[in-house]
């Protein structure tokens, strides 16, 4: 076997896992997408149940509106990682 025969196929992370951890899980299922994104999303969402639980749910629209968010930063998240590796950047 010549050594510029030797190929690798590189895998993308699937979208659909990153949305249903995304959404089951919220800020831990952010892990799937980076460590960066696992520990912001995990910071976030606990200040959120914090600040929800001291106020007697009245900030808990913004623990939804988190939840929602993160589920779009996955799918950003998960696209830009899997065309920068069909480019060959990553």
């Amino acid at each position: 076997m010549d050594r510029y025969d030797a190929r690798v196929q590189l895998k993308g992370k699937s979208l659909g896992l990153g949305v249903v951890l995304t959404i089951l899980f919220g800020g831990l299922g952010m892990f799937y997408l980076s460590i960066g994104w696992g520990i912001l999303g995990l910071l976030v969402e606990a200040a959120l149940v914090i600040l929800t639980w001291i106020s007697f749910g009245f900030f808990g629209f913004l623990l939804g509106g988190w939840h929602i968010l993160s589920v779009i930063i996955a799918v950003i998240s998960i696209n830009n990682h899997n065309n920068r590796i069909l480019r060959g950047l990553d």
